[in-house]
């Protein structure tokens, strides 16, 4: 996509993150088109609840571009962080892992490592 179709699209999603996320929540680009939340507080049941609601906020509300209308879908991969985490590295990769099950489900969808 043309780099002012993309920001347009990064801006409506970081719109729909606010708007969809609690303002105690983290959201940050981790690297091309994937991001990393913080929902401190969250259980299981709370985290998955939050991601489906911002997967269904994407999925329903369009994004108008100099290419025309856009809709957006997202993958969600979830995990908690463990006490024995000994760093930022080991979440990210339960995520990551849950991301690509999230994929291979068919895409547009959270699961849970």
């Amino acid at each position: 996509p043309r780099p002012a179709t993309r920001d347009r699209v990064w801006r409506h999603f970081t719109h729909l993150a606010q708007r969809t996320l609690r303002e105690i929540d983290v959201i940050g680009r981790v690297g091309g088109e994937e991001f990393a939340m913080l929902l401190p507080g969250c259980n299981p049941e709370q985290a998955s609840a939050a991601a489906e609601r911002l997967r269904q906020a994407l999925e329903s509300e369009s994004v108008n571009t100099s290419l025309g209308e856009v809709f957006i879908t997202v993958s969600s991969g979830i995990t908690l962080l463990r006490q024995e985490d000994e760093s930022a590295d080991q979440p990210l990769q339960r995520a990551d892992e849950a991301l690509y099950a999230a994929k291979t489900a068919g895409r547009n969808c959270v699961r849970m490592a």
